[in-house]
């Protein structure tokens, strides 16, 4: 029989190779994937036909080339090769082998194609067998030992891939609500695909087949050939490119409930066949049974759980010490039964609808500012009062339907309302960023169950901190606080009361308001007071109540009475405001105004006086030239010469006193004049009293007139001694002091700076408020009839006030009294004392003097006493005539004498116009007013350019040779 015949008549494919490889007979050639021609190709070399054979197993054809040409150059007795090809649209196996035809030379090859597709199909088979069996065990063992749900679908995924040799498995859970299911579990080589996996609901026709038909159905879905069936999953050329050729997926129930599905790829088409589905389906039931006994098992862990979480959050909201704790507690409670490390708590309490997040832990944001309530998912729970449990799918669904706005992209967000009754407050939340998982129903459930716990706590806290801040605030409050109840009882004071009152709470609750009565409030005015708060109306108004320690204060009070739900009065409460140095400082306010109207009195009275006595001094002066040899004549001239002297003394104590006074004012040092005065002083007193004299040694500088100063110690040591009649102690001190403002604030007139202090205290017999409060006013005094003028005090108020500074007194009954005056500090050099002026006393030589008075009988007396000497005058009654006399220019005069305060046109006025007219005209001024009106007018140098009414002949005559002696022009009008 010829040799074709023979091979043609095998079961398997047989081809003969010479040496060289070249066909020499056989059948048809099945080579790497590719069929040839045997009868056609004889003679073709068989190594290259491996090599450009048709398929796309490049490695299997180069793997068939390097065996053939081993056995053809005898370097293998032997070479086998398995390998698959698809024919017909259906998968076979084949077997090929190689042997030489001689052992002993090389004569060629016999190349052999057996097809084994039947019994490869069955081994394959049993080995998909054998691994699914050993993954039913693995996962029966995964069930009996894992005891949570994520944690069980993860290891059914991993034990699916890596003892199934499968390319991927996940597990798809499925909100019963909407209908969304995602991959919550998932293990394999292409995580990737799962993306953006998502199947909308079972209607989802995009996705047919597989996890949509199984949540259809409630029966495993199988697609062998996903090439061959595109929609079958999601991204069928993804799918293909991962090496997806079959797929299927299997129900996951839970009391009929079709709450998820598990679906497993495969790299292999025709995988899941019936035995396979079988088993496959068995181990879906079992991980339903398991779902259902961990879910069972859950119920009771979370009832627990969810009963010690109450517990927990009622004790946090007793124990904490804040809101902030509170939520910090809620946190960790929240944390213990479900995944809380992206936590927060937003409140909307707000009546224009605004978003605050007091507690906020999140691993992606640092915090969360107040915002308008929009359309986010928070804002969702709050408008709809409802729960949600939200997937990124979801969130974009919901974004779709314009229900919210997508914020930062988490995998799940879980939210809950927190309720009071019928009100919602906010919004408990958490939310995961990777796992999908982390939140189901359960923890849904959980959530919700101890939200209302959660929301009375926070509440309850809130009130608790709004009391808190209530009392903080009405203990903080510088005034002070009593509540009472409607009798009068009281039942709350704050800290201020007590530093108002003396009063602790403890002294004063219980007790009514007449702990507190003085003896200056009328039972009329209480009377008052009662009714009207019974009528359930405010009263405000001031008392002068005493305190613990028996002293009296002001208080200005506003009670307010205090309402129960039913509207009746049931409380008042009482603010009450320490005014007692307010209306010290009006008193005082009051007092300075009346010793300032008192002033002016003084000041008209005594200009009015100063002219009158000018007028007696200056003849009784003539008469007692002219009567000089009459000795009675004498004797009573001499009685009015002095009573004229004594009244114009008064009248300079009450200039004194309302500051209108002719000072020197130089830069001295105080201690200077207390030790030039001290020996005059120590005889002044008498030997009975002690003198003390404590000078400070760097003491500041001040300004003032010297010879006020000592009219000041002079006046207040003889006060001091009057007042101890039995023998004392008299205390000169100085010093350096800064009053502050909390000082100037006490003391109405004073202004916060450094000054210089000048005490004087005595140990006498003291004085009681009522006499203090007197004590400044001018021809007031506490001594016997005709012992005392009452104007040594107020003539020391004057030249202290007129020097810049105050003076206050501290005295208390059988205690003493100390005054102590207070001069500006500064900076400046002492000055050095003026030499003593020498006044040449011989008559006038004819001058011609100008002399300006509108008073009559002044103008009079000056005209002869100034005529007396020597002067030529020429007198003129008002100022208008002496002007017009002055403009003939009929005589030069070189002193023009004038009194400032004239009608029509003031002293000052004239001598500019006079001034004018004879520029080497010099100005004496003089006036029953003094340095007020002076320094008003403008007049410089006052003290050497004025003479004070009244005056004495020498007084007026020593002033007029003076100014006559100085230089030329040197007080000409026009240098002012």
């Amino acid at each position: 029989m010829p040799i074709a015949a023979i091979l043609n008549s095998l079961p398997a494919n047989i081809s003969l190779l010479d040496p060289h490889g070249v066909i020499v007979q056989g059948q048809k050639i099945v080579i790497s994937h590719g069929m040839l021609d045997a009868d056609s190709n004889v003679g073709s070399n068989y190594l290259d036909m491996c090599r450009s054979g048709r398929g796309d197993q490049s490695e299997d054809r180069e793997l068939l080339f390097h065996g053939v040409q081993a056995v053809l150059q005898g370097e293998l007795p032997f070479f086998g090769f398995e390998y698959p090809y698809l024919m017909a649209q259906q998968r076979q196996w084949f077997y090929m082998t190689v042997v030489p035809i001689s052992q002993k030379r090389r004569g060629g090859a016999v190349v052999m194609h057996l097809n084994i597709t039947e019994r490869k199909e069955a081994e394959l088979k049993l080995q998909r067998i054998v691994r699914l069996h050993a993954v039913s065990a693995a996962i029966s063992e995964a069930i009996l030992r894992v005891k949570h749900r994520h944690e069980l679908f993860q290891e059914v995924c991993r034990i699916a891939v890596e003892r199934g040799s499968l390319r991927m498995a996940f597990v798809v859970q499925r909100n019963l609500d909407s209908g969304i299911a995602e991959p919550i579990a998932f293990h394999g080589e292409a995580i990737e695909y799962l993306k953006d996996w998502t199947v909308l609901s079972e209607n989802d026709y995009l996705y047919a087949s597989t996890v949509p038909a199984v949540f259809e159905t409630g029966k495993p879905a199988i697609c062998n050939d996903i090439k061959a069936r595109p929609g079958a999953v999601p991204s069928t050329d993804l799918a293909l490119k991962y090496g997806f050729r079959s797929c299927a997926a299997f129900p996951i129930q839970l009391d009929s409930q079709k709450i998820g599905a598990i679906a497993l790829m495969a790299h292999d088409p025709d995988f899941f066949q019936t035995g396979e589905i079988d088993l496959l389906e068995g181990v879906a039931s079992g991980i339903s049974l398991a779902l259902k006994a961990i879910i069972s098992e859950e119920q009771k862990l979370r009832a627990e759980r969810l009963r010690t979480a109450l517990y927990e959050i009622s004790d946090a909201s007793d124990q904490a010490q804040s809101l902030r704790d509170l939520y910090e507690s809620v946190h960790q409670i929240v944390g213990r039964v479900m995944a809380a490390k992206n936590f927060y708590i937003a409140l909307s309490d707000d009546p224009e609808g605004l978003l605050t997040y007091p507690y906020f832990i999140d691993e992606k944001l640092a915090d969360h500012a107040p915002v308008t309530a929009g359309r986010g998912l928070t804002a969702y729970v709050l408008r709809t009062g409802s729960s949600l449990l939200c997937s990124h799918a979801m969130e974009e669904k919901l974004a779709e339907k314009g229900e919210v706005v997508s914020g930062v992209p988490s995998a799940v967000w879980l939210g809950v309302p927190l309720s009071l009754g019928e009100k919602i407050i906010g919004v408990m939340a958490v939310q995961d960023y990777e796992n999908p998982a982390a939140y189901g129903d359960t923890e849904l459930e959980m959530l919700e169950f101890v939200s209302t716990q959660v929301a009375r706590a926070i509440d309850k806290k809130r009130s608790e901190e709004h009391r808190k801040l209530q009392a903080r605030v009405m203990e903080a409050t510088a005034n002070a606080i009593v509540i009472t109840d409607r009798d009068g009882s009281i039942s709350w004071v704050n800290s201020a009361f007590t530093n108002l009152s003396g009063y602790s709470a403890a002294e004063a609750i219980l007790q009514g308001p007449k702990i507190l009565r003085s003896e200056k409030q009328t039972d009329g005015q209480y009377v008052e007071m009662w009714n009207t708060i019974f009528q359930g109306t405010p009263w405000r108004g001031e008392l002068v109540h005493r305190k613990k320690g028996g002293e009296l204060y002001t208080e200005q009070a506003s009670i307010t009475p205090v309402r129960d739900e039913s509207g009746e009065v049931m409380h008042f409460i009482a603010i009450k405001q320490d005014v007692t140095r307010e209306r010290e400082l009006e008193d005082q306010f009051r007092k300075a105004q009346k010793m300032e109207a008192v002033g002016r009195l003084a000041a008209g009275i005594a200009h009015d006086f100063n002219n009158h006595l000018a007028v007696i001094l200056g003849y009784t002066e003539m008469l007692e030239e002219r009567l000089s040899g009459d000795s009675v004549s004498q004797e009573k001239l001499a009685q009015v010469h002095n009573a004229t002297l004594r009244a114009a003394t008064l009248t300079k104590q009450l200039l004194a006193f309302s500051r209108q006074q002719v000072l020197e004012p130089v830069v001295l040092d105080l201690n200077v004049s207390v030790h030039e005065l001290e020996k005059m002083l120590r005889s002044l007193i008498g030997t009975n009293i002690d003198v003390t004299v404590a000078r400070f040694d760097d003491l500041a500088r001040i300004k003032a007139d010297p010879a006020q100063i000592d009219q000041i110690l002079m006046n207040l040591a003889i006060n001091a001694r009057d007042a101890m009649p039995n023998g004392g102690s008299l205390t000169i001190e100085t010093a350096n002091v800064d009053l502050d403002a909390e000082y100037a604030a006490q003391h109405s007139g004073c202004t916060p700076g450094p000054y210089v202090m000048l005490a004087i205290s005595d140990t006498g017999t003291g004085m009681d408020a009522a006499t203090q409060a007197r004590i400044f006013e001018p021809f007031f005094t506490t001594k016997e009839p005709g012992k005392g003028t009452g104007l040594g005090l107020s003539t020391v108020y004057g030249i202290v006030k007129q020097s810049g500074g105050s003076i206050w007194v501290c005295s208390e009954v059988g205690h003493g009294t100390s005054f102590k005056v207070y001069f500006p500090a500064i900076e400046e050099l002492v000055d050095p004392k003026p030499p003593k002026p020498t006044i040449e006393r011989h008559q006038a030589q004819g001058e011609t003097i100008l002399l300006v008075e509108d008073t009559g009988p002044i103008l009079e007396v000056l005209r002869e006493l100034l005529q007396s000497v020597g002067y030529t005058v020429h007198a003129f009654g008002s100022p208008k005539e002496a002007l017009r006399s002055a403009e003939q220019h009929l005589w030069t005069p070189v002193l023009l004498i004038t009194d400032l305060i004239m009608p029509g046109i003031s002293g000052r006025e004239l001598a500019d116009r006079i001034t004018t007219l004879y520029p080497e005209i010099k100005v004496l001024y003089m006036s029953g007013y003094t340095d007020d009106t002076i320094l008003r007018l403008g007049i410089q140098e006052p003290a050497r350019r004025f003479i004070q009414k009244p005056f004495n002949r020498t007084e007026l005559m020593e002033k007029v040779r003076t100014i006559l002696n100085s230089k030329p022009n040197a007080m000409a009008s026009r240098s002012e």
